[in-house]
């Protein structure tokens, strides 16, 4: 249904997604997703991000999405083969191209989106914070880059090191 908002901008984190396949799938070029469901989050970046890499490659009636969750629950859902392929976003990408093929790949740009009734002086005062922070993060993105590692699951921290995050895909404007 329809929610009273208001889109207030770009985000400042660029997210590059990947579509991501098992190597035990049999998946290794857009083409072989003809109807295979691949994890996403409805109506999020990741949704869209699929829909718009396979259009690029199969009829829209051979592209099929499921709905899994947030990047960790499709990141596991991939790793215990209970899908072929998963949209995913860093250090879920990074995480997942160790374990898997790296099919297509995306920058994708959401919104700031404000419910009713936000604070104007509020955002504007938070949209100053988050430019300079864009600021310090572009100055050494590898300095802050170990903090995305916190997103992974507990028990995959330890297998992954920063060496292995593709830091290079990193995009704060």
């Amino acid at each position: 249904g329809h929610r009273p908002s208001r889109i207030l901008n770009f985000r400042e984190s660029i997210t590059v997604m990947g579509i991501v396949a098992g190597k035990g799938a049999g998946v290794t070029h857009p083409e072989d997703l003809a109807d295979v469901p691949v994890a996403v989050q409805m109506h999020t970046g990741s949704h869209y991000m699929v829909l718009k890499e396979l259009q690029g490659f199969l009829p829209k009636e051979d592209i099929q999405v499921i709905q899994i969750g947030g990047p960790a629950t499709r990141l596991r859902a991939l790793l215990d083969g209970k899908v072929k392929a998963a949209a995913l976003m860093e250090p879920f990408l990074s995480f997942a191209e160790m374990e898997g093929n790296l099919i297509s790949m995306a920058y994708y740009n959401g919104m700031v989106v404000a419910g009713e009734g936000y604070d104007a002086e509020t955002m504007r005062k938070i949209q100053g914070i988050l430019r300079q922070a864009v600021d310090l993060i572009n100055l050494d993105k590898r300095k802050y880059a170990h903090l995305l590692l916190n997103d992974l699951p507990e028990d995959l921290r330890p297998q992954m090191a920063l060496d292995d995050l593709h830091v290079e895909r990193l995009r704060y404007v």
